[in-house]
């Protein structure tokens, strides 16, 4: 069959290891095009040529119609992954999966001759696949984006397993491999998008170089990784030949805080109150507060941020999850601050896109410490493991804030450990892939709270395109 590659390395570099959000700068349209019939660019053939176009031409560089997938296919040679000192490589890496309109796709990916990075140890995943040096990757997905200026194809983990795999290692023949430990690979990867012309046919080029693109957030080995290789996809099935690439488009609009004039907000404060709030360490320690609010509680920097932003929590009471002293109870506090309160300040917020399966409005807030800090707030208390427990990282809140002068900022955890319900999060600096907020030891906090804000004229906080 003729092939469109599309050198998709980091589509066979992502089905191995675990891929994080691509971190995205001006944000653009990003899209699919194929070759296909249609259009006014009136190309000879299916390859949208430059050059080939005539009078009766029929074919031209479109985008993907609405409800229609693309089926894609792509082969690849060496991808290598990297953390901790470990190391697997894999020789080669084959790919099924589907292009979607608005820069999506789905994959499944199979890594062959996978050892460990001396060479002496078999790679394999799932665990059927014991002595193949096979490695796949399935229920994967991918989008294209921006990453500091540049096209790139991120991908994530699995939804349901949150992972991309579990790899093992063995010597041939034995149980186990003493040079390198079992590891799961989570988060996410992109690389670099790059269209290229092969023996007349329009590609796609993916590289995940070394170093890596800024914002990945793989993790494999217990640590850090990076994931290095290439690959090359094409269109196949019906579409099998036809040219495909990878564009930006026009800018995109950004979520924004507007008032009822369509511009900037001009009084810019707001204060908020707070209902109820939890916050938890499965197993380990929990904490309920009665109320909040009040205070300045923050003001609107731009359109797009929020800044000193605070939180204000009254009427905390722990309560001890784990043995010895289960369900003991306690007044908990900030350290330093009054018995029984939680004040958090200096925080900063951004508005981005979420999907719709994680944030009903498709706009949220990502929260996190002003710039140059990691904490949010130390609190303590004689019935929480460990106190006092250092709170840090960043959680993500859904806007429901249309034309008013009142709106909410809802926080909601994922449960069973797996941290917050919003996992992804685009905002106009870069995408924060399951953003973590943890507590003592990087152990996962779950936040589960609503905060209405106030403000002194009507503000909208826009869904963007």
């Amino acid at each position: 069959m003729s092939s469109n590659r599309l050198r998709l390395l980091l589509v066979s570099v992502m089905a191995v290891f675990a891929i994080s959000a691509v971190a995205s700068g001006s944000a653009s349209a990003v899209e699919w095009q194929v070759c296909q019939k249609g259009g006014t660019e009136n190309f000879k053939e299916h390859h949208c040529t430059p050059g080939t176009e005539e009078s009766h031409g029929e074919w031209s560089w479109l985008p993907i119609a609405a409800g229609t997938k693309v089926p894609v296919e792509s082969t690849g040679g060496e991808f290598k992954l990297e953390g901790a000192g470990n190391s697997s490589v894999c020789k080669h890496v084959t790919n099924t999966g589907e292009i979607e309109p608005g820069g999506k796709s789905k994959t499944s990916l199979v890594f062959t001759e996978c050892t460990n990075g001396t060479g002496k140890c078999e790679a394999f995943a799932p665990a059927a696949n014991d002595g193949t040096g096979t490695i796949d990757v399935s229920g994967i997905t991918d989008q294209l984006v921006e990453r500091g200026g540049k096209l790139a194809d991120e991908f994530k983990e699995n939804t349901t397993t949150h992972e991309f795999a579990t790899i093992e290692f063995e010597v041939p023949g034995t149980e186990a491999c003493a040079e390198t430990p079992t590891t799961k690979v989570k988060g996410q990867v992109a690389g670099e998008s790059n269209n290229i012309t092969v023996a007349g046919q329009g590609e796609t080029e993916l590289i995940f170089p070394k170093p890596a693109l800024v914002g990945n957030s793989l993790e494999a080995f217990g640590v850090k990784a990076s994931l290095f290789g290439s690959a090359n996809v094409f269109t196949s099935g019906t579409d099998a030949g036809w040219s495909v690439r990878a564009i930006k488009g026009p800018a995109d609009v950004p979520q924004e805080f507007l008032n009822e004039k369509k511009e900037a907000v001009k009084s810019k404060k707001f204060s908020n109150s707070i209902a109820s709030t939890t916050i938890e360490q499965a197993a380990e320690w929990k904490v309920v507060c009665n109320k909040g609010g009040a205070l300045p509680a923050g003001e609107i920097s731009g359109t797009t941020k929020i800044v000193k932003a605070e939180i204000f929590l009254e009427e905390c009471t722990g309560t001890k999850l784990s043995e010895p002293e289960k369900n003991k109870t306690c007044p908990v506090k900030n350290t330093g601050g009054k018995a029984n309160d939680i004040k958090i300040d200096k925080l900063t917020g951004e508005l981005g896109e979420v999907a719709a399966a994680e944030a009903t409005s498709e706009v949220g807030l990502l929260m996190k410490p002003e710039a140059g800090a990691k904490t949010w707030v130390e609190i303590e208390g004689t019935c929480i493991p460990h106190s006092p427990v250092t709170l840090e990282g960043e959680l993500a809140a859904e806007v429901n804030q249309s034309l008013s002068k009142t709106g909410t900022l809802v926080f909601t955890p994922a449960g069973g450990e797996k941290g917050q319900k919003i996992k992804g999060i685009e905002t106009s600096a870069d995408v924060a892939v399951n953003p973590k907020f943890a507590g003592f030891a990087a152990a996962i906090v779950e936040v589960s709270s609503t905060l209405t804000n106030t403000f002194e004229e009507k503000v909208e906080a826009t869904k963007g395109t």
